[in-house]
């Protein structure tokens, strides 16, 4: 059979911003090992991300057992537990697609395959299983349908063009699903932030994923609370407080993103004077007397 793999990924020559966070979970007290060990941790990242390049039987995913972790543990010379917590941290900073890890326990997310299929769009004979596939992604690309072929996770062949028997006789249904998933507005909302993706969310049309994006992209608290997810952005009494700018200063607080609403407090600059000149006219926290 021939190779899956693609032999290399690219990836941008900066850490984004999903990346930062991830190695920001793995500042210690020690001073003379906070370095060390953001490093150890990107380090697994991108033994990962080569591990799955280089899969001769994938190229787009990789499975996550005790194999791989025996792998990585003998090639960095690191105990499985700190390997096991790194993959936890890619996956609630959204590096691979949590979804995608809990139903299959597989590694991936909509950039990785995106890059995978672009390495590959003048190659044939590529095997793609289609349970692990994002539609909006694949569906980008011409030579997926023409020279891909689809089997299922045992490896059996399945119907190339992915509509089931239920789907070629629902014709307006399938109508409206090939819609969603060739929104190139939607594609490029999830490309940005993959974290937010979700299987079979039904896009309203009064959805603007161009406006929605530009509120995302200036709100921490929107880009970094996990269960913001797509489906709660396009809920229409969410999407609109989002567009009207209702979560623009609200502060991002881990674990907390649901209860907490404290704003950041703009002063004038003879308010910040006077935190100086007039210390007893400011109110601190606790019970005054």
């Amino acid at each position: 059979m021939k190779s899956q793999s693609l032999k290399f990924f690219p990836r941008e020559s900066k850490l984004t911003t999903q990346e930062q966070l991830f190695m920001s979970d793995f500042n210690i007290s020690n001073k003379e090992r906070v370095a060390n060990q953001k490093l150890e941790a990107f380090a697994v990242y991108i033994l990962l991300r080569m591990k799955m390049s280089d899969d001769d039987d994938s190229g787009y995913f990789l499975k996550f057992d005790q194999d791989l972790l025996n792998l990585l543990s003998c090639s960095i010379g690191t105990d499985n537990k700190f390997l096991t917590r790194v993959v936890k941290r890619c996956l609630e900073r959204g590096l691979f697609d949590m979804v995608m890890f809990k139903k299959y326990q597989i590694l991936t997310s909509p950039d990785i395959q995106d890059k995978y299929f672009f390495g590959k769009q003048r190659c044939t004979n590529i095997r793609v299983v289609k349970e692990y596939l994002y539609s909006f992604v694949y569906e980008k690309y011409d030579f997926v349908n023409k020279k891909c072929k689809i089997v299922d996770i045992n490896g059996e062949i399945v119907n190339t063009n992915l509509q089931t028997t239920q789907d070629k006789t629902n014709t307006k249904t399938n109508n409206e699903t090939q819609a969603e998933r060739t929104n190139p507005e939607l594609e490029l909302f999830l490309k940005e932030f993959p974290k937010k993706a979700e299987f079979e969310v039904k896009i309203p049309d009064y959805v603007n994923f161009k406006a929605l994006a530009e509120k995302v992209r200036c709100s921490d608290f929107l880009k970094m609370a996990n269960n913001l997810k797509l489906s709660w952005l396009v809920k229409k009494e969410n999407y609109d407080k989002v567009i009207s700018g209702a979560y623009d200063k609200i502060v991002f607080s881990p674990g907390n993103a649901k209860k907490q609403n404290y704003t950041n407090h703009e002063y004038s600059q003879e308010q910040l004077n006077n935190l100086f000149t007039d210390l007893d006219s400011v109110k601190l926290g606790g019970n005054n007397g």
